[in-house]
């Protein structure tokens, strides 16, 4: 009976139960949409941070020696630490641009990722790595030569 009187409603009312059915199925997917991208992101999000161990803190200095690192070690939950020197340099391009080149320790924090070419071997006195926006806009490719 209830049945007859619901179809005899949508039958009677079909703009209403369109527009609302319409509303509800919308809520639902955005939702839906809106949960999924969020798990998703936050699984991509971890993996990148596992991968590359990223350093929860930095310290910023010039000549950072074995005493200051002992004496950061002092502090509390220091877990690991590893010095990085950092260097302002122009490339030898068309428009000299800014170079930033980072010379690791023992990449072990905050190590860079890989998106082509090989992992990152510290004693590698000939091979760099650059970012792979910078690579594509200069055109280079992994074998080329570049200078500082």
């Amino acid at each position: 009976m209830l049945f007859k009187k619901m179809l005899r409603d949508i039958a009677k009312h079909k703009a209403q139960f369109i527009s609302i059915f319409l509303m509800a199925f919308l809520g639902v997917f955005v939702f839906a949409g809106v949960g999924g991208e969020s798990v998703g992101l936050e699984v991509n999000v971890n993996d990148f941070y596992n991968e590359t161990n990223l350093a929860d803190g930095w310290i910023y200095s010039y000549g950072i020696n074995d005493i200051y690192m002992e004496q950061v070690d002092l502090l509390g939950p220091t877990t690991q630490m590893e010095r990085q020197y950092v260097v302002e340099s122009v490339g030898d391009f068309d428009n000299d641009p800014e170079i930033t080149l980072h010379f690791v320790e023992n990449n072990t924090i905050s190590k860079f990722y890989l998106i082509e070419g090989e992992k990152l071997d510290i004693n590698d006195e000939d091979g760099v790595w650059l970012d792979k926006s910078f690579a594509d806009a200069k055109g280079l490719k992994v074998g080329d030569n570049i200078t500082f």
